[in-house]
């Protein structure tokens, strides 16, 4: 709903940019199938909250959910990206997985209160743009960490094999 309420407040006629944002460049296309399956339950319920929807109301918390989600969506695809290699969960360090799930667990709770129908102080949304700031630099922190446990782990699988010559210098 978060997405859609985005693209409403974007002013988008239709739910094609959802998609866009919401399946990371990285993940390819899905089955065409699929692809209008997803499509067609946008358009069903983007309907359905489009009719409640009022964009003046929405103004101040519109801002912050764009910057949410535009950060979710970069946490999605680097989720997706770590998943790509075959580097196992158990052998990367633990403590930047647990931060990482927290954040995606903070910023699901900080969609929900600033969903349309939600009561939330502009005080409120100042406090919410603050903690993405900060979500945001423990983010950075945590993929280059991450980025360098699967650099090293995808090193480790390949070793130098070298010719010897039989000289003797």
């Amino acid at each position: 709903d978060s997405f859609i309420y985005d693209s409403l407040y974007k002013k988008e006629k239709n739910s094609e940019h959802i998609m866009a944002r919401l399946m990371p460049e990285s993940m390819g296309e899905l089955p065409s199938k699929d692809l209008i399956f997803c499509f067609l339950h946008l358009e069903k319920r983007r309907a359905i909250l489009q009719r409640d929807y009022r964009w003046f109301a929405d103004y101040e918390k519109g801002q912050l959910r764009a910057k949410i989600l535009d950060f979710y969506a970069r946490m999605i695809s680097f989720v997706y990206t770590m998943g790509q290699n075959d580097v196992s969960p158990e052998a990367m360090p633990q403590q930047p997985l647990v931060v990482l799930s927290q954040l995606f667990t903070h910023l699901g709770r900080m969609l929900e209160s600033i969903m349309p129908n939600a009561s939330i102080s502009s005080k409120d949304i100042a406090s919410l743009y603050l903690s993405l700031e900060g979500m945001e630099f423990s983010f950075e922190d945590l993929s280059k960490e991450l980025e360098q446990s699967i650099n090293i782990q995808e090193k480790e699988k390949f070793t130098i094999i070298r010719k010897e010559d039989g000289k003797n210098e």
